[in-house]
């Protein structure tokens, strides 16, 4: 039971709901798939079908608050430099920390508002700058933010000059949203690359699917693969590279984004693009035959 619950520990209220709920749903269908239709070769193509649509559905919303997540994680981790640029400015101006954290609350940082919102709130109920920033990092899990705030409550602990340790955390923060970028700006052609090499992919299978097994079928070799599967030929091959763009799509989709950011939540967005233009060719060309 403890680890189905940290299957959903980052969501929360109702995101955490729908993607339990749809998780749920996609699981039911998917087993009763698995009884209703898998092995029955009369129903290859209702059980392509609803597993396709059981799968959606389970992974669907937990695919898409994971990006979202991801996306938030990103616009959090580059308005913190700004935010910690602030509190540095107000420190060099001999204010003291609770006042240079209100100076910098004044400017606007987005998705990061509410969480410093509740640091200022915090500091106001006298809770201390220790409990305040682990608190903050623990919320927001982000693994730069994490090493900034070690880094800030190591300075603040041992007496240093905070003000220049905060600079320094934001222009490392800074730093690295940099080198990230330039990556993501050199591995641009290995992702234009990736999406050239599956749609390559994808007309090769059109290709055999509208060709080589018509040619098959005249042959008469469809008809002996009809009385062994009890479908045609064409059907069953139809259904398994509809089947085998989905999957290339999916992969392919979590390699880019593993190549260009460092993480799959990103390539969660390049998946769902060619999984969508993988099934609706192959549903296409599978209709056209």
């Amino acid at each position: 039971m403890g680890n189905f619950n940290n299957l959903f520990r980052f969501y929360e209220g109702e995101e955490k709901q729908a993607v339990i709920l749809t998780f749920g749903v996609g699981l039911i269908i998917f087993i009763l798939n698995l009884f209703l239709f898998y092995g029955k070769t009369t129903f290859v193509i209702y059980n392509t079908i609803f597993g396709f649509v059981a799968v959606i559905i389970a992974l669907g919303p937990f695919a898409y608050f994971q990006y979202k997540s991801y996306r938030i994680s990103k616009e959090i981790e580059s308005n913190f430099s700004y935010f910690l640029i602030g509190v540095s400015e107000g420190l060099e101006s001999n204010m003291s920390l609770p006042n240079a954290l209100k100076y910098s609350a004044k400017n606007d940082y987005g998705v990061l508002d509410p969480y410093i919102n509740k640091i200022i709130s915090q500091i106001s109920w006298g809770v201390t700058l220790d409990k305040i920033l682990i608190d903050f990092a623990d919320r927001v899990n982000n693994p730069v933010i994490k090493r900034s705030v070690s880094t800030i409550i190591e300075t603040y602990n041992s007496g240093g000059n905070l003000a220049s340790s905060l600079s320094a955390v934001a222009s490392y923060v800074t730093e690295i949203e940099k080198v990230r970028n330039e990556r993501l700006s050199r591995l641009s052609n290995n992702m234009l690359q990736n999406y050239v090499i599956y749609f390559v992919f994808l007309v090769i299978l059109v290709g055999i699917q509208q060709i080589l097994l018509p040619i098959f079928m005249k042959s008469g070799f469809g008809v002996v693969s009809s009385a062994s599967y009890g479908i045609s030929l064409s059907q069953l091959y139809s259904v398994r590279f509809r089947d085998l763009a989905v999957m290339q799509g999916l992969f392919s989709g979590l390699i880019i984004g593993k190549l260009s950011s460092g993480t799959l939540a990103s390539g969660l967005k390049h998946s769902a693009i060619m999984v969508f233009i993988g099934y609706v060719v192959l549903t296409i060309s599978s209709a056209l035959i």
